[in-house]
């Protein structure tokens, strides 16, 4: 695969390969009860990649997440928010469409995590936008 292009199925193997990571770490965290891929329409509608059933204080919850995982943000240094899905459509990307509690992304590099609070992420995404509408770099994907 040469750099910054990828097949769709290289893309989908490369997204199961390292999910499965996330889910054993995930497993392996003493507050997990279980993890549930998201129905194919909460996926399309919702943007939410799949559910994680933990324990929180006195209760059990169920958090659901998007997850991002990127094979070059460990050689760049940046994360590339997908904000636009099909621009001959007009439709806004996974990052700004997900109604998922947690945004998690994946540096497939060096193996980090970032988790992040997908509404604070994105209002904090979209007001910097506001304030300085060139500080991020847009670039395609092909």
């Amino acid at each position: 695969m040469a750099r910054g292009f990828a097949s769709f199925e290289e893309r989908r193997q490369t997204e199961t390969e390292h999910t499965k990571k996330i889910y054993d770490y995930l497993r392996s965290k003493p507050e997990t009860f279980g993890l549930t891929d998201a129905s194919v329409e909460v996926q399309k509608k919702e943007d939410i990649d799949f559910f994680w059933l933990r324990a929180t204080e006195a209760e059990v919850s169920e958090t659901s997440v998007e997850l991002k995982v990127d094979t070059q943000g460990h050689e760049t240094g940046n994360f590339a928010f997908e904000t636009v899905s099909n621009e001959t459509r007009g439709t806004i990307g996974c990052f700004l469409r997900t109604t998922s509690d947690l945004f998690f992304y994946f540096l497939a590099g060096t193996n980090e995590l970032w988790v992040m609070n997908t509404k604070k992420v994105q209002a904090w995404f979209l007001d910097e936008m506001k304030k300085t509408p060139n500080r991020f770099k847009p670039f395609e994907t092909y």
